[in-house]
């Protein structure tokens, strides 16, 4: 990637510590370190809450035509659709238009790692705040969590411990 014109890196939120470290000995300038993610589980282009229901719940929308209605924020419920998903675990599907994004109930947390990463050399970390309606309260908060080094209650580590075999 590098070799062609890529001049940052982020490392994948589906990595493992030792794949982590490796890539920070390697480029560590050059790496985003994400510490804080709702990580999209899938997208998919049907809308769940029409799924389950049969049919288009959006004001106006006419079943028998093949027109689409105009999307506002308003023609959907917004509100996030509590599932469980194969293994029982707690998932969210979130409507966005005639789209469905799935993440799970508990966000992704790599904060209480951060002064390992820093030791290895990490020069950036972010922190994203994309898919919940996080209010600038919230986020204020747990960014000052993060920079901490601290870990967010009701979060997850992925696979930092167990890598991706």
């Amino acid at each position: 990637v590098l070799s062609r014109g890529a001049s940052r890196l982020t490392a994948s939120p589906e990595d493992g510590r030792e794949n982590v470290l490796s890539l920070l000995r390697l480029h560590a300038e050059r790496l985003t370190m994400i510490l804080y993610q709702d990580t999209p589980l899938f997208m998919s282009e049907a809308c769940v809450r029409a799924n389950l229901s049969g049919r288009c719940l959006r004001p106006g929308a006419d079943s028998g035509t093949s027109k689409r209605q105009p999307e506002t924020p308003a023609s959907c419920d917004a509100d996030p659709l509590a599932l469980h998903g194969p293994a029982g675990e707690e998932i969210l599907a979130l409507s966005r238009g005639c789209r469905t994004l799935v993440i799970g109930q508990q966000p992704l947390c790599w904060s209480a790692h951060l002064a390992e990463l820093q030791d290895a050399g990490v020069a950036h970390v972010r922190a994203d705040f994309l898919w919940r309606a996080y209010e600038p309260d919230e986020v204020r908060r747990l960014w000052h969590i993060l920079r901490a080094g601290q870990r967010v209650p009701g979060t997850h580590e992925g696979n930092w411990a167990r890598g991706l075999s």
